[in-house]
C-alpha cells in the first residue's frame, strides 16, 4: 500500500522539474529507518534531511518502478539511481580503451579476410607405387581449395547437332573432347584443369583408337579415369560418350 497522507499522491503525468515520477522533490516522503526493525513503523516522514529507508522497507512501487519511469538521479534517494550500463558503445570509448578494444579486434579482421580470400586450387596427381602403372591416367588426384565444375557427357555431335564421324571411333573421340573444351571454355577452364573423366565406348576393344586421341588433348597431366563399356548410348550411331570434372582458380 502506499503511504497515507497527501504527500503520496502521485499524479497521471510526470512533473517537468522533480523526481520523475510525478511527484515534486518538496512533497516526496522520506522515511524512518526504525522501519527496518519495526515494519509497522514504516510511514510518512516529512523531514527531507532523514536517511532512506533499505529497499527491503520500501513499497513497491519504489522498488521496482518501471523503466520509463526511472530517472538518472533523485534528489537524495540514492538507492533511486539509474545504474551505469555495464558496456560500452564505441563513440563512449576513449583513449586507452578504444585502442585496447581495437587491438583485440585486429586479429579477428584479419581471420575473416583470411577465410574470404581467394585460394588458389592445389592438385597433386598420385601413382602409388602398389598399384599396376597407369596408362595415360592417374590412379588417385588430390584436389585441396578451388571451383569445381561438373561437365555433362559430351557426345560427337556438333553445334548444329548432326552427328560428326559416323562408324569411325577415333573421329567421334575427337569431337567428343572438343565439345568438352568448349563447355570448360564457358567457365573460363580448359582441359588442363580436368581432374576426373569417365568413358562410356559401345565396343571397348578398339580402346587403343580412343588412347590416341585422348594423349594429344592431355599432354601436361592425366586425370584420374574410368571406363565403362555400355551396350548402347543415347543415339545407336554413337561409338562414345565422356564426362568430366574440372577444378579452377575461385577467382576465375
Amino acid at each position: 500500500m502506499l503511504p497515507p497522507g497527501p504527500a503520496s499522491i502521485i499524479t497521471p503525468r510526470r512533473s517537468r522539474k522533480g523526481s520523475g515520477l510525478g511527484i515534486p522533490l518538496a512533497s516526496m516522503p522520506s522515511f524512518d529507518m526504525g522501519c527496518a526493525l519495526e515494519p509497522s513503523a514504516c510511514g510518512p516522514n516529512l523531514s527531507l534531511n532523514a536517511t532512506p529507508p533499505p529497499l527491503s522497507c520500501a513499497p513497491w512501487w519504489l522498488r521496482f518502478p518501471p523503466s520509463s519511469h526511472r530517472p538518472a538521479a533523485v534528489g537524495s534517494i540514492g538507492f533511486f539511481r539509474q545504474p551505469k550500463p555495464a558496456f560500452k558503445t564505441i563513440t563512449q570509448l576513449k583513449g586507452v580503451d578504444m585502442k585496447r578494444r581495437i587491438l583485440l579486434l585486429f586479429p579477428c579482421f584479419l581471420i575473416i579476410l583470411a577465410g574470404c580470400a581467394h585460394k588458389e586450387p592445389v592438385v597433386r596427381y598420385l601413382n602409388p607405387a602398389t598399384l599396376p602403372k597407369p596408362n595415360g591416367y592417374s590412379h588417385v588426384v588430390e584436389v585441396e581449395g578451388g571451383r569445381t565444375l561438373y561437365v555433362s557427357g559430351q557426345i560427337a555431335l556438333d553445334k548444329d547437332g548432326a552427328l560428326v564421324g559416323k562408324g569411325d571411333l577415333k573421329t567421334q573421340t575427337r569431337q567428343v573432347f572438343e565439345n568438352l573444351q568448349s563447355a570448360l571454355r564457358a567457365s573460363g577452364a580448359t582441359l588442363d584443369h580436368v581432374v576426373k573423366i569417365t568413358v562410356f565406348m559401345t565396343d571397348v576393344s578398339d580402346i587403343q583408337a580412343f588412347r590416341d586421341v585422348r594423349d594429344t588433348y592431355f599432354t601436361q597431366h592425366h586425370p584420374a579415369s574410368s571406363l565403362v563399356q555400355v551396350s548402347r548410348l543415347a543415339r545407336p550411331d554413337l561409338l562414345i560418350e565422356i564426362e568430366a570434372v574440372a577444378v579452377i582458380d575461385p577467382a576465375k
